[in-house]
């Protein structure tokens, strides 16, 4: 049996079911959907390792000074230390994304502090809102 401690993890975008980087989650414990409890800066952007690709959703801590922060939807996710080895590899921790501690909420109801990866500064120019919280 593996005592290694486990981490929970908010997933709001290509991580989520049905994404092209789910896959990388195989192995984890879904907890369930969840809400942030601070609203936040989630923009769509284009994805700068296949910019020819769709746009891909981007946390930021802060919105940008003319636009409004909003709760933001995704999934957390209970991983190993290996799982989480490779979700930092995949999101550049801790250089292009910073693994933070925020709070959420699940559907359940309960309140629960998670890892999430939020990309540090402020939104590019040509970054849209994502206002729905909804990627």
């Amino acid at each position: 049996m593996n005592d290694a401690p486990r981490a929970r993890i908010f997933v709001y975008g290509t991580l989520k079911r049905g994404f092209c980087n789910h896959a990388l989650l195989a192995g984890a414990e879904f907890l369930g959907e969840a809400m942030t409890v601070t609203r936040y800066g989630f923009y769509l952007g284009i994805d700068y390792y296949a910019p020819e690709a769709e746009k891909i959703p981007y946390l930021y801590l802060h919105a940008k000074h003319t636009e409004e922060a909003t709760l933001v939807h995704g999934e957390v996710w209970e991983v190993s230390p290996p799982i989480l080895q490779q979700l930092d590899r995949l999101e550049g921790h801790p250089n292009w994304y910073q693994r933070t501690s925020i709070q959420v909420q699940l559907n359940s109801e309960d309140t629960m502090t998670v890892q999430a990866y939020l990309r540090p500064g402020l939104p590019p120019d040509d970054y849209r809102p994502i206002e729905s919280g909804s990627f």
